[in-house]
């Protein structure tokens, strides 16, 4: 009598398929923090240029005769309104400040 059953074939199928489970929970395991690390580092970034874009906004405007109130108070540049994919009612530094335009992002 022939107590063997099965082929070597699903054997090998299985292996492969925990293999793969393996290889998934370590993927997993490795890129959730290294996702939230980058996440951090580019949310610090955009802070950090949106303090060096208002600061070059506040430097340069005693050197800016933009008084658009004619109210004899020192302003800033005038903002560049938005189009396209951006916020409503918001407005982008004037290309001429000097100031960085993109996001970490790309936007």
């Amino acid at each position: 009598m022939n107590l063997e059953k099965g082929n070597i074939f699903t054997i090998l199928l299985g292996l492969i398929a925990v293999i793969g489970l393996i290889a998934v929970s370590a993927y997993n395991t490795i890129s959730g923090p290294l996702r939230s690390q980058v996440n951090t580092q580019l949310l610090n970034e955009a802070q950090t240029q949106a303090i060096i874009n208002l600061r070059t906004a506040a430097f340069e405007a005693p050197y800016v005769d933009d008084d658009c109130d004619s109210d004899g108070h020192v302003e800033p540049r005038a903002f560049t309104t938005t189009t396209g994919n951006a916020p409503t009612g918001g407005g982008i530094f004037a290309s001429t400040s000097g100031a960085k335009q993109n996001d970490p992002w790309g936007n």
